[in-house]
């Protein structure tokens, strides 16, 4: 004998729906809206609040001099383009949405960026020590196969002595 295919699923009871007018209650004003704690606190102004890929293009170190109106212009202008943050109180810098897609694809492009996530994870080193050494590696004459040879063992000591 054959089974029969029943469903064998539960019956699902659907709720009614809530038909309370919700009423403003007469001590709470009705009105703007709090601020945001990211606004508050003005996150915009602190490379912390970034990501580490990001801090490297946050250089505000004259923040503190300006006045309160161009501080909070500042903050909203780096949430926006550097944060590709839209979502913050106050007037929006970035209105268009070309703009806005512009700012979005920065912000992708900094993300995927294989030299800048090098830097971050600690896999790319420029130490000024280095770099000089490299130079002089490509300066080499090649002139004089002994001197080249003097100065190449000369760099290689240089570089164990740290």
């Amino acid at each position: 004998m054959a089974r029969s295919k029943t469903s064998r699923k539960s019956p699902i009871k659907k709720r009614k729906p809530n038909k309370r007018v919700l009423e403003a209650s007469p001590s709470k004003k009705v009105g703007k809206p709090k601020p945001q704690k990211r606004d508050v606190d003005q996150a915009g102004l602190n490379p912390k609040k970034f990501s580490r890929i990001k801090q490297e293009f946050h250089d505000i170190d004259y923040a503190d001099k300006l006045s309160p109106e161009d501080r909070d212009y500042l903050h909203r202008f780096m949430e926006e383009d550097l944060g590709a943050r839209m979502n913050h109180d106050g007037k929006k810098i970035y209105r268009k949405t070309k703009d806005k897609r512009a700012s979005y694809q920065r912000n992708n492009k900094r993300n995927w960026d294989v030299y800048g996530l090098g830097k971050v994870q600690g896999k790319i080193i420029l130490d000024d020590a280095i770099v000089n050494i490299s130079d002089k590696i490509q300066n080499l004459e090649t002139t004089n196969p002994e001197d080249a040879m003097i100065e190449n063992i000369d760099l290689k000591n240089t570089l164990k002595k740290p």
